[in-house]
Formats: C-alpha cells, sequence, structure tokens
C-alpha cells in the first residue's frame, strides 16, 4: 500500500500575511467615505450606518487577497458626550499570524448653535 503526502501549507508565507497599517488605512477610508457628510444620525440611521460600515470594511479587506484569514469587524458608533465605553471580548489569538487594527473615528460638527438665552432683570 503506497501512502502520499499532500503538501498542505499550515500557515502564509511571509508575503501573505496582513498588515495591521493597510487594514488601519482601509478602515480609515470606509469611515471618512461613509460619514462623509456632517449631519446627525437618528437611531434608525445610526443602526443601518453600522451595518453598512462593517460591510464596507470587510469588503475593502477581502480585496487585500490576503490568505487563510477570517475577518472579524466590529463597529461602535456612539455620541461623545464626556463618556468613555469599554469593549471586551474573547477570542483564541495566535500572536504569531493573527493581526488586529483599531480606529477611532471623532467627526466634529459644524452645525450652528443658536445663541443662548439670557434673561435680565432690572434690579428693583
Amino acid at each position: 500500500m503506497k501512502t502520499e503526502f499532500i503538501n498542505h501549507e499550515v500557515v502564509p508565507g511571509s508575503r501573505k500575511t496582513a498588515s495591521e497599517t493597510a487594514m488601519k488605512g482601509i478602515v480609515r477610508d470606509a469611515l471618512e467615505k461613509v460619514f462623509k457628510d456632517d449631519g446627525i444620525l437618528s437611531e434608525d440611521e445610526t443602526v443601518r450606518q453600522c451595518k453598512v460600515l462593517s460591510d464596507t470594511i470587510k469588503d475593502d479587506l477581502k480585496t487585500m487577497e490576503w490568505e487563510r484569514y477570517k475577518y472579524v469587524v466590529q463597529v461602535m458608533l456612539g455620541e461623545q458626550m464626556g463618556q468613555g465605553v469599554n469593549v471586551g471580548s474573547r477570542c483564541l489569538w495566535n500572536e504569531e499570524m493573527d493581526v488586529m487594527a483599531s480606529e477611532t473615528y471623532i467627526r466634529v460638527s459644524n452645525m450652528k448653535m443658536p445663541p443662548p438665552e439670557h434673561n435680565i432683570v432690572p434690579d428693583p
């Protein structure tokens, strides 16, 4: 009985590994593309924008053709009012091959606020 061994590459070669710098650029471009207008999002629009943004990032990452990678894209939108947010997750991680990139996008609104109202009460 003859046994044949299949030459199977378990890990990608050095030129095929994902780059954190390239991923950050993809994420930054997607953020700027999706949030190019300066409007305020309603609750329904925020849910839709999260889905659009995550799909855009995932599709752009797949165009890089890094072999043997799966992509997990997590998008969180919120209003910055002096509070902070911590997000935790658990996964199996291979320090030699797995790569993570995160990006924070802060949009400064150009909306004009109405002038504050002042009540002037004369002294009696």
